[in-house]
């Protein structure tokens, strides 16, 4: 009898927990006060592959658009040689992301400079992997048309200050956009 006693008690007890424990996850997600715009990697990764196939459907590098998430945020960077391809790719992205993400595409009809490009992404990254106080884990590094994005997250105002001037200490760079959180 005494065993058959302490299961109903331990059968009320985890249920009781799972309650609670439930009803404290369900009022964090319905009475948050911040509203934040959630992306799977399922989202991020189809982006990416119909971006790709319509890249190379208009004669481009499937590197010359990358979509990015950094956080809650979906980035949209890169260089286009017309702009019907670039309002193809908004169109796909704002039927992934409904209008949520930053566009960063460019149009080049030139195209771009990649052998440039990735000796400045490598000097960047090399220069970042051996910068004191700044984690280069913790960040991606894009080059187009000479121009360093950098999306990630520095643990303080200082790490992102200084990954900031390191940045601008590299040659043939012309203009850096942080995304750094």
């Amino acid at each position: 009898m005494k065993i058959f006693i302490a299961i109903i008690i331990t059968s009320f007890v985890s249920s009781c927990a799972e309650a609670v424990v439930g009803g404290i996850g369900a009022s964090a997600v319905f009475f948050s006060k911040k509203e934040y715009t959630i992306f799977s990697s399922k989202m991020v990764y189809d982006a990416k592959r119909e971006v790709s196939y319509l890249l190379q459907d208009n004669n481009h590098s499937s590197k010359s658009v990358s979509i990015v998430q950094g956080g809650d945020t979906v980035y949209a960077i890169g260089v286009v040689k017309s702009a019907l391809v670039k309002s193809r790719i908004i169109s796909v992205l704002d039927k992934i992301f409904n209008k949520h993400y930053v566009d960063e595409i460019v149009i080049n009809p030139d195209g771009r400079s990649r052998i440039k490009d990735t000796y400045i992404k490598t000097k960047v990254r090399n220069k970042l992997l051996f910068t004191r106080y700044a984690k280069s884990q913790n960040y991606k590094i894009l080059v187009y048309n000479q121009k360093a994005y950098i999306i990630g997250f520095a643990s303080s105002q200082s790490e992102k200050e200084i990954v900031i001037n390191t940045l601008s200490q590299i040659d043939y760079i012309d203009d850096i956009v942080a995304y750094i959180t």
